[in-house]
């Protein structure tokens, strides 16, 4: 398990780096973004506790970043 968390830390930390710095002053915009991250921290909890798939955590990964980029 402690190889699978540090592999999914190392994989967030790498996308995260490669998003650029914006703020979008629309509201609902980061309200989305918002919601999306939310979504995105609850897959990785299920899959600490292996209810979810890493596929499913990658899904969530990528609409919370395409989120941000809008």
């Amino acid at each position: 398990m402690e190889n699978t968390s540090r592999e999914m830390k190392k994989r967030y930390f790498e996308r995260i780096k490669d998003m650029p710095d914006r703020f979008n002053p629309d509201y609902r915009m980061r309200r989305m973004a918002r919601r999306l991250h939310m979504e995105f921290d609850k897959v990785w909890s299920r899959l600490e506790n292996k209810d979810a798939t890493i596929e499913e955590w990658d899904k969530a990964l990528d609409k919370w970043l395409k989120a941000e980029l809008i």
